[in-house]
């Protein structure tokens, strides 16, 4: 199946008509991104993709206990003239070999002082289809069953609960049951245990049909406290999600009005401490570099003439020296030419001799002033080079802590005092407090609907015991006996059956679940094994020990990867080719978690996957990993002028 087009008529935040192309056609790129802020008209837009499917079924988020009618009402556009409403999917199914278009309208109208009802009209292939649109809550189940659309519809900041074995114990029971057909199992064991005692009944005494009676009524009784419970759990979860969304509410306030810097003042004021320290010793060696040989690099012509003036008068120095040899060899030379030769013949040596010596100090004549040996020039040199490097690299790392001293001292002038957000911090930890207090209490409704259970099997068995026991001995007893015994083998066969389907599929989803979260936990040695119980469907995980690991020692992060690996499971083993539809994907992830989701998840989540993220989820580098998978990209804005969100091309300023 994929989404097509969603078309929303004044519904909720989006004033007239709005048309969002979702198709995909490159298998190689399943994702439609949607990104906006807060509060712009993301979840408004995830509501109207169920209310399309499902109607008064639909799990809305800001229904809550409304009445159908009511929510219908509210969730026309405040500022629209015109006050009905409609919300239409398209999209395509192929069953077999053959592809079909369906097209699912729903639409409204708000009319004072009377219930609102909504009419559904189903297309197929552009025309009118009257069974569909007569019948549409019972074949929609053929397309996503209601029952399964939480694995393809949730919230990525709400699914973290998931991680908790009660929670998840009723997500993996529904979704193993409506994956394997159980329902029907558990309806034909009802039906079976029924004819039985019908039966029994029949053979009964007036004392033991008294017993019976007095059985069946207390029975019924405890089915009706089951109920009851049950009823006052979904309030609690219901009243936890509104006090969630109230928290999330505050928290968006006190980072906006900077009450939430108040609990870190301390650790940025010890930043900022050891910054400074570190700015003070980078000045205290740049202070030492200045009194060395560094000054001298401002003088680095002067110092090279220098130089060169210490060579000429070191060349001139070997000159006279060497010339005070060949002096006195000359002399030598003349005196032993005298002695061996003519006047005239050693006079003319030695004139020329005196001569050449003449040209070369002619040429060699320097004033030495300098008197010093031109290595000093070299160690000079290769000091004042390794000076000015060690101080380039001071001056960068100053620069790189005076700017993140600058950041911190923005951090400071950020924070509040303390009187300006009293209001705002006592009012977070009421929630706080109201959110502890709802999760005290549903741990106390869980443990009494535990209870309530085993009084239900207590007095089950003692039914069925009272019934055996006051069978009649006449022929017609004696044949409803036997057929009641069948009926319980019939019974006994078809529970054997579904436990032992439960069974087989619930190792292949451990499977599932273990390695679905070991391609998104970066701690793959965190779990070694996920256990599932076949009767309580509770989650366990063990570590490498293999000691139980309580999931509240994973982290927000941790614990929302499981919840995803859980849906992700059942999703797959679901074989349904359905879309996955994901809001706020990435709330409370790290980087790294992040990136497991962004390369690993939401390619291969479905052949389609909407996201709507904020432009603190999928963004920067997240982005980049993720556009290769990228079909179509959207912005989602509110618009105060015009009182309505809007939903444009592009993500966040990208090009779409």
């Amino acid at each position: 199946m994929i989404f097509e087009q969603v078309t929303l008529n004044n519904f909720g935040i989006y004033q007239g008509e709005h048309i969002v192309d979702l198709n995909i056609t490159d298998h190689t790129k399943p994702v439609v991104l949607f990104g906006g802020l807060n509060g712009g008209g993301k979840t408004t837009f995830l509501d109207s993709l169920q209310l399309a499917l499902y109607g008064k079924n639909a799990k809305c988020s800001n229904r809550g206990k409304l009445s159908y009618s009511d929510y219908l009402k509210q969730a026309v556009n405040r500022y629209s003239e015109n006050k009905s409403a409609s919300v239409a999917l398209s999209f395509r199914h192929t069953q077999r070999t053959q592809t079909k278009r369906y097209e699912v309208i729903r639409s409204w109208e708000a009319t004072a002082n009377k219930e609102i009802t909504d009419k559904v009209q189903v297309r197929v292939n552009g025309e009118l289809d009257k069974l569909l649109t007569d019948n549409w809550n019972d074949f929609v189940s053929e397309f996503i069953p209601q029952s399964m659309s939480e694995l393809f519809f949730f919230d990525g900041e709400k699914i973290e609960d998931l991680a908790d074995p009660a929670r998840s114990a009723q997500l993996l029971k529904t979704g193993i049951e409506a994956l394997l057909g159980l329902e029907l199992f558990t309806q034909l064991s009802k039906d079976l245990n029924s004819q039985k005692r019908r039966r029994q009944e029949r053979n009964l005494d007036s004392t033991a049909s008294k017993k019976v009676e007095e059985l069946k009524q207390r029975k019924e009784l405890l089915d009706n406290n089951l109920l009851g419970i049950e009823k006052n759990i979904q309030n609690i979860l219901d009243e936890e999600n509104a006090l969630t969304d109230q928290l999330k509410d505050i928290e968006i306030q006190m980072q906006t009005s900077g009450a939430n810097l108040l609990d870190d003042v301390n650790d940025i004021q010890l930043d900022r401490r050891a910054i400074a320290s570190q700015l003070e010793a980078i000045d205290h060696n740049l202070i030492k570099l200045a009194a060395g040989a560094m000054p001298l690099s401002l003088a680095q012509t002067l110092l090279q003439e220098t130089k060169q003036q210490a060579l000429l008068e070191d060349e001139v120095t070997g000159f006279d020296n060497a010339q005070k040899h060949i002096k006195a060899n000359n002399d030598e030379l003349i005196k032993r030419l005298k002695a061996t030769a003519t006047n005239d013949v050693a006079e003319q040596v030695d004139q020329l001799l005196n001569s050449i010596w003449k040209e070369s100090k002619d040429s060699l004549s320097q004033e030495k002033y300098l008197n010093t040996n031109p290595i000093i020039f070299d160690f000079a040199e290769t000091a004042i080079e390794s000076d000015k490097t060690e101080s380039e690299e001071l001056i960068k790392q100053k620069k790189e802590l005076q700017e993140t001293l600058a950041l911190l001292d923005k951090k400071l002038d950020a924070v509040p005092d303390s009187e300006s957000v009293k209001e705002q911090i006592e009012a977070k930890g009421r929630i706080e407090a109201s959110i502890a207090h709802s999760k005290t209490t549903l741990d106390s409704l869980m443990e009494e609907m535990a209870l309530c259970k085993t009084q239900m099997n207590e007095n089950e068995a003692r039914l069925d015991a009272t019934l055996i026991q006051q069978n009649a001995e006449d022929f017609e007893g004696k044949r409803n006996e036997q057929v009641a015994e069948h009926l319980v083998e019939m019974r006994d066969i078809v529970d054997a059956f579904k436990a032992q389907l439960i069974e087989e599929n619930i190792a292949t989803l451990e499977k599932r679940i273990k390695s679905k979260f070991d391609s998104l936990e970066r701690k793959s040695e965190l779990v070694a094994k996920v256990k599932i119980n076949p009767e309580t469907f509770n989650l366990t995980l063990l570590g490498l020990d293999g000691l139980a690991l309580d999931t509240k020692r994973l982290s927000a992060g941790e614990r929302q990867l499981l919840s995803v690996a859980i849906l992700w499971a059942l999703a797959e083993a679901s074989g349904k080719e359905i879309p996955t539809i994901i809001d706020t994907p990435m709330g409370r992830l790290d980087g790294k978690h992040r990136t497991k989701l962004v390369e690993n998840y939401f390619p291969e989540a479905a052949g389609q996957v909407i996201l709507l993220s904020t432009d603190e989820e999928i963004a920067g580098q997240y982005y980049k990993k993720l556009k290769r998978s990228v079909a179509k990209e959207y912005h989602i804005s509110y618009g105060e002028e015009a009182k309505t969100s809007t939903i444009t091309e592009g993500y966040f300023g990208e090009s779409a």
